[in-house]
């Protein structure tokens, strides 16, 4: 049995209960709206969560269909437009970002919006953030990136700023995760592949310094692509984590999704390695 990147047996440190957030799925209001209007389909009103001293607003619009940069198909949904705005300014705030910047080379069709992910107001120890995730076309191997946005209400400039914004691939059990809740809450925990054997990943936590998330620790993880493991690599490296930066938390219980709680060359596993291959 091997690791996938779309499949986590347990999720220890994962976000809390969604009564704690305000969580709205863009995407699931897209089958209701015609895609090829360019009318808006789905806003978020920001004015009450964040108490702002304008009202804020953040749409999602979505173009026509357009050609599929990967050949695999004649057409694909077309670009979300994402807008942060405000009505004491007309336009749509810099701070967020459609999508990450083009590679030099690169067809700018590469660097376009295809999919709001996740939308969800976060309250955190630090304060509330706003939560932005959207991810781009897929190529002809089906990898994307996923572009994972965080901010805050400035009240005395009464408007967003970016504290995060870091955009990572899809095929290689990458993620990038803000934590909720436990040791690391309010921290982001980013997983990257590597690019030598024996392949494995590359673990980035970040904290909050001043109005930015900044990297305060980043280490090569115990846990192998492909090793078995079925539990996301966050998960799976938390104790490590945990270790590293001066705050151990004991192992779960065993429970029905992790029965055989243990460290496994310092990762976490809920079964034994011989089990799951």
């Amino acid at each position: 049995m091997c690791r996938c990147e779309h499949v986590a047996a347990w999720r220890w440190w994962r976000t809390a209960s969604w009564g704690c957030v305000f969580f709205l799925a863009l995407t699931a209001l897209a089958a209701s709206a015609r895609a090829d209007d360019g009318a808006p389909f789905s806003a978020l009103d920001l004015t009450g969560p964040f108490g702002t001293a304008s009202r804020w607003t953040l749409t999602a619009t979505r173009g026509g269909p357009t050609p599929d940069p990967s050949g695999l198909d004649p057409s694909i949904p077309g670009v979300m437009t994402m807008c942060l705005q405000t009505s004491a300014r007309p336009g749509c705030a810099r701070d967020l970002l459609d999508a990450p910047p083009v590679h030099p080379g690169d067809d700018p069709v590469w660097s376009t919006t295809r999919k709001v992910d996740r939308v969800a107001i976060l309250s955190l120890p630090v304060g509330k953030r706003l939560l932005v995730e959207t991810s781009g076309p897929h190529s002809a191997n089906n990898s994307h990136w996923i572009l994972t946005q965080v901010l805050a209400y400035d009240r005395g400039a009464d408007r967003f700023r970016s504290l995060f914004a870091r955009a990572v691939g899809s095929n290689h059990n990458q993620e990038i995760r803000v934590i909720e809740h436990g040791p690391l809450a309010s921290d982001i925990v980013m997983v990257e592949p590597t690019a030598d054997a024996p392949y494995g990943y590359w673990i980035t936590v970040f904290g909050q310094a001043s109005t930015i998330y900044r990297p305060e620790l980043r280490f090569r993880s115990a846990t192998h692509y492909g090793d078995g493991n079925p539990l996301a690599v966050i998960d799976a490296e938390m104790p490590n984590i945990l270790r590293r930066l001066g705050k151990p938390d004991p192992l779960p219980r065993a429970s029905a999704a992790c029965p055989m709680p243990h460290l496994h060359d310092g990762a976490l596993w809920c079964t034994r390695p011989e089990e799951t291959r």
